[in-house]
């Protein structure tokens, strides 16, 4: 005895349709968090001339040397002499 099948094209459109539904639920409930207004902070050490050691997200100054110190491994001598500036968009 044969079945009804129903078009494939229908499956498709169905399928497409109800992943698209799931998907959007999905996002709504699990939305990743937004960072708290981080800036770009250039970050330069003073040697006998000024050395460029790369840019943090930070969202504000202090927050930014705090993790210029971890993330180069700083010592409280080098710390002192950071130069920490906004960079410019």
């Amino acid at each position: 005895m044969p079945t009804k099948a129903v078009p494939r094209s229908r499956n498709v459109k169905l399928a497409s349709a109800l992943c698209g539904r799931y998907l959007a639920r999905v996002s709504r409930r699990i939305s990743p968090k937004k960072p708290a207004n981080l800036r770009s902070w250039r970050v330069i050490i003073m040697r006998s001339r000024g050395e460029y050691l790369g840019s943090v997200e930070a969202p504000n100054e202090k927050a930014a040397e705090v993790a210029v110190v971890t993330e180069f491994g700083l010592s409280e001598d080098q710390r002192h002499r950071l130069v920490i500036s906004p960079n410019s968009k």
